[in-house]
């Protein structure tokens, strides 16, 4: 019996060992033929294809939501130099940074200066006002970052202006003739940016500022009283400016740029809570605000997409005149690098002497 169990087991694997030597020989005769062709590309595997799971079904993945937007409350007075915000706004530029932008209105730059200070609006457009210059010198954390005006040569976009009546009449023919009469600048009046341009006209007649009347008055409601005759001269800015002589009841004498050129009128500031959580936020914020002031520049420098621009600016916002749109009025000059020292130096100078009822400033004559 045991022998024909080894003779069976010897018999098996003689043929293991015949078959093992068969697939070698197969193999190696594979491996020249392989050798001898081009090698085929590889082809990808077919994606494996699963029955989506019931719970898959039931719950299927929500697309990704966009971030809300960061709401930015900016107090401006709706000028001409308020420009390059409202066409950041308009072209989306602030939106395309994550923000959403929320216009406060003022009647006058100083009232921004205590919300800005306790952060109850981020971002102000305000100019080197005693009220600012006293916030700075509290030490209190509010930073000029941009420009937002200045009266460059040919950007004169606050006019001084005179009643038609008094012009016709030939009561105002110069600066000397302005003795006795009121005049409206933004108030407070006497600490406004724009009473130095006044100094500096009334010296040119040999008078001061106690040799005239000044009168508190919003930009916005000094054509109106030009009109009504219950004031006699106007620093007035843009769009209202331009109204105002199309109106017929004021002449528009010159710019402020004729009486003080290259004056840093204003800039863009931030609060100090704005800097402190946001400063990603406040970084966006600039490069939108610079990209809207480019397309001013361009529109009104380089004559490049004027229509639109125009078109933006003449909408109706609150606290604003709307212009006729048959022309456009004279541009505010806005810089894209921040603000001059020397000028916003200069200015603040002039404004706490004019605050001081002194005609003793270092401006130009």
């Amino acid at each position: 019996m045991s022998h024909g169990v080894e003779a069976g087991a010897r018999a098996r694997n003689g043929r293991a060992g015949m078959l093992a030597r068969a697939l070698a020989v197969v193999a190696v005769a594979l491996a020249q033929v392989a050798c001898s062709q081009p090698a085929a590309p590889p082809q990808a595997p077919a994606p494996a294809q699963s029955a989506p799971s019931p719970a898959a079904k039931a719950h299927p993945a929500a697309p990704t939501q966009p971030a809300e937007p960061v709401v930015v409350r900016v107090g401006l007075q709706g000028g001409s130099s308020d420009a390059a915000a409202f066409i950041a706004d308009a072209k989306g530029y602030f939106r395309e940074q994550g923000i959403q932008f929320e216009h406060v209105p003022f009647s006058a730059p100083p009232a921004m200066v205590a919300p800005l200070a306790t952060s109850q609006i981020d971002v102000a457009g305000v100019g080197p006002n005693p009220q600012y210059v006293n916030a700075v010198a509290r030490d209190v954390p509010i930073k000029a970052v941009a420009d937002k005006g200045r009266f460059s040569r040919g950007g004169g976009y606050i006019a001084f202006a005179v009643r038609k009546a008094l012009v016709d009449e030939g009561r105002y023919r110069g600066p000397a003739d302005l003795k006795g009469l009121r005049i409206a600048l933004a108030p407070p009046a006497m600490t406004s940016p724009t009473a130095i341009d006044l100094d500096i006209l009334l010296q040119r007649g040999g008078l001061t500022l106690q040799d005239v009347e000044l009168i508190d008055l919003p930009t916005a409601d000094m054509a109106a009283s030009l009109a009504g005759g219950s004031i006699d001269v106007a620093m007035i800015a843009e769009p209202f400016a331009s109204r105002v002589v199309e109106m017929g009841a004021a002449v528009r004498i010159l710019g402020l740029d004729e009486v003080y050129p290259d004056q840093q009128i204003a800039a863009i500031s931030y609060s100090p809570a704005f800097m402190a959580d946001k400063p990603d936020v406040a970084r966006r914020f600039v490069v939108a605000y610079i990209q809207g002031a480019r397309d001013y520049n361009d529109a009104f420098l380089k004559n490049r997409g004027k229509a639109e621009i125009i078109q933006i600016l003449a909408r109706p916002r609150q606290s604003r005149t709307r212009p006729s749109g048959r022309k456009p009025c004279p541009r505010a000059s806005i810089r894209t690098a921040t603000s001059t020292p020397t000028a916003w130096s200069t200015s603040s100078t002039g404004t706490i002497a004019t605050g001081r009822s002194s005609s003793s400033g270092t401006w130009p004559r």
